[in-house]
């Protein structure tokens, strides 16, 4: 039978929950769907880390083959239908680790140019939905409240960081992204859609005073800093940028016309002010 079904589909499982949650739809063909829980470089990070969890505490991961099917595009199409099925989770519409809609393949089958415009659609709809982006808000809420989980993205973002490789490949990205004119302009209508907005600014505020106040994130901050102000290269490259963004045609006349804004004088006024306000209040007496 199974010979002549040689393709099927399988659901995993989590085992911490009851009754037991479907987490990942796929598609495979002998053992692919033991390859889950082999340790390898697997590209669904969350779902190796929920799988390592598992494994952690001593849970076995259970998974079913729901399917069986002779033709591989019959087996893919059962994929697809259960992934809307069941919802995925990084769009916030279900339970599933998947990453795609199933029904390509993966990673090792190249996406046709129907499919990756189909892809640019949905992502486009769902982006202007209220609703899709109300559950995302929420979503990110709760996982930004867990402990455990914001221990696991610093540790991850130290790791990425830590490594000599990845600085130099972030830089170079993020230079070229830079000077690109419609990059610029792009930034700067962002930015200013954003200062215009006080829901944005008072949340953006509410961020900064709880990450000011975060002991591991405070100590992580100011080793960073420590280490990029140690390091000659960072220092040359830091006074060579802002040697450039200082003698820019551009940068000169925003300063001149931010001296000439008796608002923003006011406000930087201000701003002074209160800092030399507040330093004074928390120097100790008698120094």
């Amino acid at each position: 039978m199974k010979e002549e079904l040689p393709y099927y589909v399988y659901v995993i499982f989590d085992p911490r929950i009851e009754p037991l949650m479907p987490i990942y739809v796929g598609k495979g063909k002998g053992g692919r769907v033991r390859q889950h829980f082999t340790p390898s470089n697997h590209p669904n990070k969350h779902l190796q880390q929920m799988i390592m969890e598992c494994k952690a505490i001593g849970l076995t991961i259970p998974y079913e083959t729901v399917a069986r099917f002779a033709e591989e595009q019959a087996a893919y199409d059962y994929e697809s239908h259960l992934v809307q099925k069941y919802g995925r989770r990084d769009i916030c519409e279900g339970s599933l680790y998947n990453l795609r809609d199933g029904g390509h393949g993966g990673r090792r089958r190249k996406a046709t140019p129907e499919q990756r415009a189909h892809y640019r659609e949905s992502i486009r709809r769902r982006k202007q939905d209220p609703k899709y982006l109300e559950r995302c808000r929420e979503a990110a809420l709760k996982r930004n409240a867990d402990p455990e989980y914001k221990k696991r993205q610093m540790a991850a973002i130290q790791q990425r960081w830590a490594d000599p490789e990845f600085r130099a490949q972030q830089s170079e990205v993020r230079s070229q992204r830079n000077a690109e004119p419609t990059s610029i302009a792009f930034k700067r209508e962002q930015m200013r859609r954003r200062n215009a907005d006080p829901e944005y600014q008072n949340r953006r505020l509410a961020g900064l005073r709880r990450r000011g106040t975060e002991p591991d994130l405070r100590k992580w901050r100011g080793n960073h800093l420590r280490r990029l102000h140690a390091d000659p290269e960072y220092q040359i490259g830091l006074r060579e940028r802002l040697r450039k963004h200082n003698t820019s045609p551009e940068s000169r006349e925003r300063i001149r016309k931010l001296n000439a804004d008796p608002e923003f004088q006011a406000r930087r006024i201000a701003a002074i002010k209160k800092a030399a306000a507040a330093r004074k209040a928390t120097k100790p007496a008698g120094s």
